[in-house]
């Protein structure tokens, strides 16, 4: 079985580089690699060998939130991969763990549900408060000056746009809505 052993460099808790790599290798890892916030950890899954052990020092070394280490885990279980954290005490090898990565799976399903939910109350209580968001609308005056600016006195939009002290898609937003563009 291949055991492949990550580490990361920006980690707080584990800057040292040298004492990863040695947990990694300690641990039985012959193929150690590192990974930063800039590497799609799960891109990188998808390319390893279905079977693979992926090895870590402690999970918060992955560096990610719970919705984030749920789609891991569902990658980690359709490539039938298991998953160790050494100082975690977690390994899906062992039949206490058997289940751990099928669990944070649900966890990061639970997660994008919570928070889909909060953002439907949040909009639905602005909504109720009269809260739309967006840039308010122009008041009536302006729209028409925009609108005589451009039939009357030929101006290019980017000229009204300058002269109203407004924005240019807003310009063309009011020339469109009058069909007059």
């Amino acid at each position: 079985m291949n055991m492949i052993g990550i580490y990361r460099t920006d980690c707080p808790i584990h800057a040292d580089r040298n004492g990863q790599t040695t947990e990694l290798s300690d641990f039985g890892c012959t193929d150690i690699r590192e990974i930063n916030a800039e590497i799609a950890l799960d891109e990188k899954l998808k390319q390893l060998e279905d079977g693979t052990t992926i090895v870590v020092g402690r999970l918060s070394c992955l560096n990610v939130v719970a919705r984030q280490f749920g789609h891991l885990a569902a990658i980690m279980m359709d490539k039938g991969m298991h998953f160790v954290a050494i100082e975690d005490g977690i390994d899906t090898r062992a039949d206490k763990d058997a289940n751990f990565l099928e669990r944070l799976s649900q966890l990061g399903q639970m997660d994008v549900a919570v928070m889909k939910e909060r953002t439907q109350k949040g909009l639905a209580r602005a909504k109720r408060e009269g809260n739309f968001g967006g840039r308010p609308k122009l008041d009536e005056k302006l729209v028409r000056r925009i609108q005589f600016l451009y039939v009357n006195d030929k101006l290019r939009p980017f000229e009204i746009a300058k002269q109203t002290n407004v924005s240019l898609g807003s310009v063309y937003k009011y020339l469109k809505e009058s069909s007059l563009m």
